[in-house]
């Protein structure tokens, strides 16, 4: 029978040991809900920034036959073709000297098998212009081309190009556009010498529709790899933790001394195990959800990506016995580990044997049959796919989650079968050493816990391996096992956040912003007027984050985690000199850095309307996209994240990470480099000054001062910035504000000594320096 209240216990003192232990709180919440944004979003961005930068490149193309095709030539000299156009005399002499222009054409029809093709005549002549760089593409012209084609002829023009080369790939697609224009000239020319209307040539069209799921269905097979390998990673951590872990921990011993059965100790690790796992799989399913449906926003023509809830209620329920399989096989390999090194050389073969099912959506051909749901990783991929598609059938979700339901209860026993021996569970660490902190009563008598920070030690292994009634007499005294266990639950946090609460806040952020604020934007009044809307935006996306977490963790000193203490009152000073050179010098690293992080994104139709009531309400204004964002973003960055991330890694890694986190929040690429810099400064002063104040003032005039500037055009030019597309900063103001920078820099770090760094996460004062300076 069954004691729900022993393995309701154990389970959530396992549950909340996952929860205290940083790095898998980094594993299981910051990197899914990091990762797919990160590569689906970067990955697009960066194919879209080499895209065009390839467009805009002006292509070297060599046109043999050149004198006979005056009206091609124009057509591709076009400005919008971009391309020049050479003969094989202009090429340089190395690529010359490695063509044969002059060898002779392949034979035709000669039967000779031994002459070659005409593709290796081709490359024989030419190969070397494209695979030398000096040309992207080459285009074959016949003789006497365009006198031939007025007499009614009709002729092949070749365009040699090199599939492998990107180049030469938009090369061939310019040149193929001016022939389909040079083409259609042609056409409209001839049927108008017969008075023939060119629709005649037209009498039936064809329109494309797609009923599939648009986006979502052509990444779909490597969207159902991902997820289904993701989620069956996110049961490995915490199966390695809570078996081979806690052997190394020493605390196994006082659950298996506990009233619980041994199996009810597996069980419980098994459901705690499991809540972690489809977590991970619900953290998944929306992270992957959310980001495609934003990628499907950036990329034209895809419209807007709706996948239906009976579709992803579908999936989830499929994929819940896998996880629950992969946990008990990842829970068995690491209980009989003795290390955690060890577990996770046990679990490296499991995933690759995981992997190579996953990867059946991506098989041409293989559809999903009875025989593929009983095999259990490739049939739930099969299955994600097919669901994407809308192909699915009832009865394969049926047999599917029946299978793996069958595997997970075999290898759930296998689980309860290895807590019920004891040489599997007490087996020590590599080495043949005991684990720490152990001790046994004097005079024999049954191991007890004491000791140890709380007044516990640990159980004696060994004493429990090899006296048979040691579990026995252990068990006389339940109460004192439960008040360990009571105690263990009971210890404090931490103090002061780390780097991980950091990270993970800034995620949060970060999700929150991208997803949720233009949701949240659609719902809110319009009669509020855009200015309020974007602060209660700011206050709700930023700030109500930054909140949640404090609240959650309970810091002892809030004032100080979020960075609100005094700071000198030259540091202000000096923040109020910084502001204007830091906006010139963002858009002159903006400007510097265009070719390589792509141009700036044209603002949409809610900006310029944004832009056109700043101009009524400056005061506002400066109140809704100046004060609030900067208290809010401070708070956040240089307060939470910055003070977090220093108490992990030191001040100067802390400053970058901030910065950088801070740039990815404004969600425009191309303007990277300059909110990096802009946070980089925020963070110098906040360090020195020991606290976020001069960097809200900071923060708020840099804003306020870009606000008015957007608003009062005629000061651009007045102080030397950019009044049209291609226009430079002027010397002048590039000088006077990077002297501004550098003297507000100097009064701001000169006006306070070395910061003071905040309690450290066990709640003790920080170290005093022997030495300032």
């Amino acid at each position: 029978m069954i004691d729900r209240r022993h393995v309701l216990h154990i389970c959530r003192k396992e549950l909340l040991d996952f929860v205290r232990d940083r790095r898998t709180l980094f594993v299981m919440i910051v990197l899914p809900v990091l990762l797919y944004p990160m590569l689906v979003i970067g990955l697009s961005w960066i194919s879209r920034l080499q895209l065009q930068q390839l467009r805009e490149r002006q292509l070297t193309i060599v046109v043999v036959g050149r004198e006979h095709a005056d009206r091609l030539v124009e057509r591709l000299l076009e400005p919008e073709r971009n391309l020049k156009l050479v003969g094989v005399a202009d090429l340089p002499e190395h690529v010359r000297a490695a063509m044969n222009p002059g060898a002779p054409p392949a034979p035709a029809g000669s039967g000779d098998e031994d002459a070659p093709s005409e593709l290796e005549t081709l490359r024989d002549r030419y190969g070397a212009a494209i695979s030398e760089d000096a040309a992207a593409a080459i285009l074959l012209v016949p003789d006497r081309f365009e006198a031939r084609v007025e007499e009614g002829e009709n002729l092949e023009v070749e365009i040699l190009f090199n599939e492998g080369v990107d180049a030469s790939v938009e090369a061939k697609d310019r040149i193929d556009e001016a022939m389909v224009g040079f083409r259609d000239a042609l056409v409209v020319e001839r049927l108008a010498r017969h008075d023939i209307e060119p629709s005649v040539l037209r009498p039936v069209a064809l329109r494309e529709v797609d009923l599939g799921g648009g986006l979502i269905v052509k990444i779909g097979r490597a969207l159902s790899m991902l997820l289904v390998i993701l989620s069956i990673t996110g049961a490995f951590y915490p199966a390695v933790d809570t078996g081979a872990g806690e052997k190394e921990r020493g605390t196994l011993e006082t659950l298996l001394v506990s009233p619980a059965k041994r199996w009810e100790v597996a069980l419980a690790k098994y459901l705690a195990v499991c809540v972690v796992a489809l977590f991970t799989v619900v953290l998944n399913l929306a992270s992957m959800g959310l980001t495609v449906a934003h990628l499907a926003s950036m990329l034209p023509g895809e419209g807007e990506v709706r996948v239906d809830a009976t579709v992803v209620f579908t999936m989830a329920i499929a994929m819940i016995p896998l996880v629950l399989l992969f946990v008990a096989l990842a829970l068995a390999l690491s209980t009989q580990a003795r290390s955690t090194k060890e577990a996770n050389n046990y679990l490296t073969p499991l995933l690759l044997a995981a992997s190579l099912p996953a990867m059946a959506p991506a098989i041409p051909g293989l559809e999903l049959n009875e025989a593929i749901c009983l095999v259990p990783v490739a049939g739930t991929a099969l299955l994600i796919k097919e669901l994407l598609a809308g192909t699915a059938h009832l009865s394969h979700v049926i047999l599917i989650f029946a299978a793996n339901t069958i595997y997970a209860a075999a290898a759930l026993k296998w689980v309860a079968s290895l807590y019920g021996r004891e040489e599997v569970l007490l087996r020590l660490p590599s080495g043949g050493e005991p684990p720490p902190r152990t001790k046994r009563k004097k005079g024999g008598e049954a191991p007890v816990a004491g000791g140890g920070g709380g007044g516990w030690e640990m159980l004696d292994p060994e004493a429990l391996a090899t006296e048979p009634d040691a579990f026995a007499r252990a068990r006389a005294n339940p109460a004192e096992i439960r008040k360990f266990l009571e105690t263990a639950l009971d210890r404090p946090g931490s103090t002061a956040p780390d780097l991980t609460h950091g990270l993970l806040l800034a995620a949060v952020v970060l999700v929150v912003t991208f997803y949720a604020g233009p949701a949240l934007a659609g719902r809110l009044p319009a009669s509020l007027g855009l200015l309020p809307i974007a602060a209660i935006l700011t206050l709700v996306v930023v700030l109500g984050p930054v909140l949640v977490a404090m609240r959650v963790g309970r810091y002892k000193r809030p004032l100080e985690v979020l960075g609100l203490r005094r700071s000198p009152a030259l540091s202000y000073l000096g923040a109020v000199l910084v502001a204007p050179g830091a906006i010139v010098t963002s858009l002159f690293l903006q400007q510097s850095t265009a070719g390589l992080f792509g141009a700036p994104a044209e603002a949409d139709p809610g900006m310029n309307a944004l832009v056109e009531q700043i101009g009524s309400a400056l005061p506002l204004a400066w109140l809704c996209l100046a004060l609030v964002p900067a208290v809010c973003e401070e708070l956040l960055y240089r307060g939470f994240v910055q003070g977090a991330a220093r108490r992990s890694v030191g001040p100067a890694a802390a400053i970058l990470l901030s910065s950088v986190l801070f740039a990815l929040n404004h969600g425009d690429v191309s303007k990277l480099p300059a909110y990096t810099f802009v946070g980089l400064v925020l963070g110098v002063i906040a360090f020195r000054a020991g606290g976020i104040g001069p960097t809200i003032v900071l923060h708020m005039l840099f804003n306020g001062l870009a606000v008015t500037l957007e608003t009062y055009p005629d000061l651009i030019g007045k102080v030397g910035l950019p009044t049209a597309p291609g226009e430079s900063i002027s010397l002048l103001t590039i000088v006077v504000a990077e002297v501004l920078v550098v003297l507000g820099l100097g009064v701001a770090l000169a006006a306070a000594g070395p910061a003071e760094e905040g309690p450290g996460p066990d709640g003790t004062p920080p170290a005093v320096p022997a030495e300032a300076g």
